[in-house]
Parts: structure tokens; C-alpha cells; sequence
């Protein structure tokens, strides 16, 4: 049985799903975002098509919040 790698759901049930592999790097949010030089990698993971369609508009979330936060901090 293959899970959503972020949720858990079977997805034997759904449509479809999306497989792919994810990499990331760790970032240590503070003043300023920094890397902490630790790599994360998982092979061969699968999510739900959901997720994936959310994934434009969570960076472009993350982009205004970033924005919003430089716009407050320079006032």
C-alpha cells in the first residue's frame, strides 16, 4: 500500500497521486534564514495530488509573508 508521504492517505484510493523525490536543505529561521548544513533526501516518495497543486500557492504565501515581515522590519 503507498502512503502520502505528508499525509498519510492510501493512496490506492485516490485517482492518482504524485511520485518524485524530495530534497531539502534545513533552515534555521532567525533574524535572517540560514542554513544549517544539514541535508535531508527521501527517495522515491509519493503525495497526494492535492498537495501538489498546493505547492505553488504555499510559495507564493511563504513570498508575501517574507515581504510583509522586510516591509515592517524597515519601517
Amino acid at each position: 500500500m503507498i502512503r502520502c508521504c505528508l499525509c498519510g492517505a492510501d493512496l490506492g484510493e485516490h485517482d492518482g497521486y504524485v511520485r518524485g523525490s524530495i530534497s531539502g536543505e534545513v533552515i534555521e529561521l532567525g533574524k535572517s534564514p540560514k542554513s544549517t548544513g544539514q541535508k535531508n533526501s527521501w527517495e522515491g516518495v509519493a503525495f497526494c495530488l492535492k498537495h501538489f497543486q498546493a505547492i505553488p500557492l504555499n510559495i507564493a504565501d511563504n513570498l508575501a509573508l517574507i515581504a510583509k515581515k522586510r516591509m515592517i522590519d524597515n519601517e
